[in-house]
């Protein structure tokens, strides 16, 4: 047994493709983190990780599966951000609120209000306002679209 374990260590050794290009997503129930008009799509290949829906000011952030709080700060260029750590290996991410509902270490469930929309910094208007999320899955970034209805 032991030689068989060195033989396929040895041989696996150099190979990169772990693991396998699609992303195993039949069987979850993704919550709507928030309503509106997809104003700008999921777009790696621009560097764009997620999609930025117009929605209502001050509309209430929702995590879109149960997992915990991994992040949640204020920064200069996406406001208030959250990040949520989901079982299997889900991230999910919540940039331009106008504040924070929850803590780091937060256990939340899907549908829990986590942060309310509305960062000004040119995103915004009196009315309505943009927010983006984003959906990873074991480090790579996953259209939200195919998954969630805005």
């Amino acid at each position: 047994m032991a030689d068989y374990v060195k033989q396929y260590e040895q041989e696996e050794k150099y190979t990169l493709n772990v693991f396998t290009p699609t992303t195993p997503i039949d069987g979850k129930l993704f919550y709507t983190p928030f309503k509106g008009k997809i104003v700008q799509a999921y777009d790696p290949q621009r560097n764009h990780f997620g999609v930025d829906v117009q929605c209502p000011r001050n509309t209430a952030v929702s995590s879109v599966l149960d997992g915990t709080i991994v992040s949640a700060s204020y920064t200069p260029n996406y406001g208030y951000v959250v990040a949520i750590q989901h079982s299997n290996n889900y991230l999910s991410i919540y940039k331009y609120n106008a504040g924070i509902l929850k803590e780091i270490g937060d256990k939340v469930l899907g549908g829990e209000k986590i942060a309310v929309t509305g960062w000004e910094e040119g995103k915004s208007s009196s009315q309505s306002c943009t927010a983006e999320f984003q959906l990873w899955h074991m480090g790579q970034s996953i259209d939200p679209e195919k998954y969630i209805t805005f």
